[in-house]
């Protein structure tokens, strides 16, 4: 049986990787929980965030500010 979380997790990551500041999506299991890594200071437009609520429900979606790794 597949893992409803997991599924999530690469549903956001298949429509929304690189778009709008979105740089890694990753899980919390502890928090049943979708995380969306955004570049500091950066955030989607609230009907993004609605969007991204939507495709993790009935499981909760974190935003995180954190600069994307670089390779310099």
């Amino acid at each position: 049986m597949a893992d409803p979380l997991e599924e999530a997790k690469e549903r956001l990551g298949r429509l929304y990787l690189g778009r709008n500041g979105i740089h890694a999506v990753g899980l919390r299991r502890s928090e049943n929980a979708v995380t969306v890594y955004l570049n500091a200071g950066g955030r989607p437009p609230a009907g993004l965030v609605a969007e991204l609520e939507r495709e993790v429900a009935p499981h909760r979606l974190l935003l995180i500010d954190e600069e994307s790794p670089s390779i310099t």
